[in-house]
């Protein structure tokens, strides 16, 4: 039940003979995870020494935190006045991203490569993250390398787990925290999920993500034993309140430890109530910059808007817009991916409803918990690329879907088509770069 292979094609003999073996998924994921490091890791350091979006920032912020001179206009979303060589200075967001592109940079040399393999690394560890949670949740190998290469192919992933931004960091913790849960290790799970958000404050989303998964569990069981009602609440509760306790303790004790070393805030919560309450204060005052700083801020869009791709944003600068066929890299998914979102999370509703299984919660509790918190915080700032959060419950939902059999397998086929032609079309260096 919820377990379904993802159609194949009909393969010959010895293909059979492949698929059954039960490393065989193994295997592709292996394969894929490469694929998409190759694609991630191409042309890395090209052309030059140029920035993509919000690298502007959080590179030189991770200059500013090892003491390399940058000019202070060059930072954004910073108080000048707060201004000192040593110090995270991009006080909207936690600090470990950051530290750890500032590694990266220690290690490597500041320059593209050390830039920009924080994001290389955790942008593949949560290809790996996303099959093992479906199978955490009781979903197929076959089911779980679907969804895991779906995401893979996706340029807003592709994008994003290649540049020195912090969008991607928390998304494997998640992940994480979110199949360790599933697995009955309520503590380890929450210290993934408090690190995650050490990284960025979105990881904390998973606790909404939980929270309706253990709604659909109590309110959908597959059986009812008469007397046992009462007591099923008591467990899921338990280990949900232990989880999100574990995740504030640690996410507050390391955030306070990190804000002493590197941050002029001696209160994790004054800190984590700035963070919060930022954008909905102070970045509606925000202008753009000129482009002749080398960065533009990206175009603000509602939740609503990131479902049909609305207000994509050219992100490359060098220090103005390049003007090159060749390159372009661009915060826009897939649109065979996002396209078909509503109606994966329309599928697994009607599964969950139906069948009453763990993935199909899994992928309505995903996109309802991670997707609704920004809907209804419509006075926040927000852009397309927030979408990311979303992005493992939206593939899983659409391979789910295509997998199900209302969908002929000759439709597959034609729905990967188009899929392919995007991915290619999307690819920031379609023609390389000379």
């Amino acid at each position: 039940m919820g377990t379904s292979l993802l159609p194949l094609p009909t393969p010959g003999r010895a293909g059979r003979r492949l698929l059954v073996q039960p490393h065989a998924p193994l295997v592709g994921l292996a394969l894929v995870s490469l694929a998409s490091l190759a694609s991630r890791a191409a042309w890395l350091g090209n052309p030059g020494r140029a920035v993509v979006g919000d690298e502007v920032t959080y590179v030189n912020v991770a200059r500013t935190i090892l003491g390399i001179p940058v000019a202070p206009g060059s930072l954004t979303l910073f108080n000048p006045a707060a201004y000192r060589v040593g110090l995270d200075v991009n006080t909207p967001h936690p600090p470990l991203a950051k530290l750890l592109i500032a590694g990266s940079m220690k290690l490597f040399g500041d320059n593209p490569v050390g830039w920009r393999l924080p994001s290389r690394i955790l942008g593949s560890a949560a290809i790996v993250a996303l099959y093992w949670l479906v199978r955490s949740a009781n979903g197929s190998s076959w089911l779980a390398l679907g969804a895991a290469s779906l995401m893979a192919v996706d340029n807003l992933f592709l994008v994003y787990g290649r540049t020195a931004t912090i969008e991607i960091f928390a998304i494997p913790f998640m992940l994480v925290g979110t199949a360790l849960y599933l697995r009955g290790r309520p503590i380890v799970a929450g210290l993934a999920l408090g690190i995650g958000t050490l990284t960025k404050e979105v990881g904390v989303l998973a606790l909404f993500v939980l929270g309706v998964m253990e709604v659909l569990r109590l309110a959908l069981p597959q059986t009812v034993h008469v007397g046992e009602r009462r007591r099923s609440f008591v467990k899921p509760l338990r280990a949900l309140a232990l989880c999100g306790a574990v995740t504030v303790v640690s996410y507050l004790g390391p955030l306070g430890a990190m804000d002493a070393q590197f941050s002029r805030f001696h209160n994790p919560i004054t800190h984590t109530e700035f963070m919060f309450g930022f954008h909905k204060v102070y970045a509606p005052s925000l202008v753009e910059p000129s482009s002749s700083a080398g960065y533009h801020l990206a175009q603000p869009s509602s939740p609503l808007e990131w479902l049909v791709n609305r207000k994509v944003v050219p992100l490359y600068w060098y220090p103005v817009p390049i003007q090159d066929a060749r390159i372009l890299f661009l915060s826009e998914m897939n649109p065979m991916i996002i396209g078909f979102a509503l109606a994966g999370l329309l599928w697994a509703t009607y599964t969950a409803w139906l069948r009453r299984d763990q993935v199909s919660f899994l992928i309505v509790a995903w996109c309802l918990g991670t997707f609704l918190p920004f809907l209804v915080v419509s006075t926040r700032v927000g852009y397309l690329y927030y979408l990311l959060a979303v992005l493992p419950g939206i593939c899983l939902g659409v391979v789910r879907l295509l997998g199900s059999s209302v969908v002929p397998r000759p439709l597959v086929v034609v729905y990967c088509v188009p899929l392919a032609f995007f991915a290619w079309y999307l690819y920031p260096f379609r023609f390389g770069v000379g």
